[in-house]
C-alpha cells in the first residue's frame, strides 16, 4: 500500500512538472506520435520532429519532476521549527515512555498524555504540506525519520 501511494505522489508530481498546459500537448504529442509511427512509416521527417519534440519535453518534465521532489523551501522551515521543540519532544517522549502499557486506553489518559499534543500537531502539518505536495515523501522522510 506504502509503495502504491509514493508510486502515485511520483506519477502526480511528473505529472504537474508539466508546466502550464505542457501536460495536454505531452499526451496529444505522444499519441500523435504513437499514431504517425504505426501508420505512417513515409512520413519519417514529420514522425522525427515529433519524436524530437516529445524528447525535448520529457527532459524539461523530468528536470522539473526531481527539481519538485528535492525541492527544500517547506522542509528547512520545518526542520527549524522541529529543531526548537527539543523540550516539547522530550517531554511528549517520556509521556509516551511513561504509559507505553496503557496506550490502549487514550480516553482515560487524554488529559496526561495532552502533552504530546505539540509534537503530534507538528507532524500532522507535515503531513499536511506532503499530501498537497509541497513537501515530497523522500523530503519529509530525510529529514524527520530517526531509526531509533
Amino acid at each position: 500500500m506504502a509503495k502504491s501511494i509514493l508510486k502515485r505522489a511520483k506519477f502526480s508530481r511528473f505529472v504537474s512538472s508539466l508546466s502550464g498546459g505542457y501536460a495536454l500537448v505531452f499526451l496529444s504529442l505522444l499519441v500523435t506520435t504513437v499514431g504517425l509511427i504505426h501508420q505512417a512509416i513515409w512520413k519519417a521527417g514529420l514522425t522525427a520532429v515529433l519524436v524530437l519534440g516529445l524528447v525535448f519535453l520529457c527532459l524539461q518534465a523530468r528536470h522539473e519532476y526531481k527539481r519538485k521532489t528535492h525541492d527544500p523551501t517547506w522542509v528547512l522551515k520545518y526542520q527549524e521549527v522541529f529543531d526548537n521543540m527539543r523540550e516539547e519532544r522530550a517531554v511528549a517522549a517520556k509521556a509516551i515512555l511513561d504509559f507505553k502499557g496503557r496506550l490502549a486506553n487514550l480516553e482515560q489518559n487524554r488529559d496526561e498524555l495532552s502533552v504530546i499534543d505539540d509534537v503530534l500537531d507538528f507532524f500532522e502539518d507535515v503531513g499536511f504540506y506532503e499530501r498537497g505536495d509541497q513537501i515530497s515523501p523522500e523530503v519529509a522522510h530525510h529529514h524527520f525519520y530517526h531509526p531509533d
